[in-house]
């Protein structure tokens, strides 16, 4: 709901549009691509290894790590 939009759609500016076109080519395509298979992992589907290549593995494990240290940090919030 930005405040530039009009009738015609979102701003030119959008961060939604910015980002959607970043990830739908080169390295944006790329965390897609990790992105699905950490989500096929979540949910206990098999990805064999030969289908992640090293560059995916390394930012699947980047994103267990940051993962793991956001759970921490919500852990340690006061509740209440």
């Amino acid at each position: 709901m930005c405040p530039e939009a009009d009738d015609t759609g979102p701003c030119r500016a959008c961060p939604r549009q910015v980002l959607d076109s970043y990830l739908e080519h080169g390295y944006g395509q790329l965390i897609r691509n990790v992105l699905d298979i950490d989500f096929a992992l979540q949910i206990r589907m098999e990805v064999p290894m030969e289908r992640v290549n090293y560059f995916e593995f390394l930012l699947l494990k980047i994103l267990n790590e940051e993962r793991n240290r956001y759970q921490d940090e919500q852990m340690k919030k006061p509740h209440g």
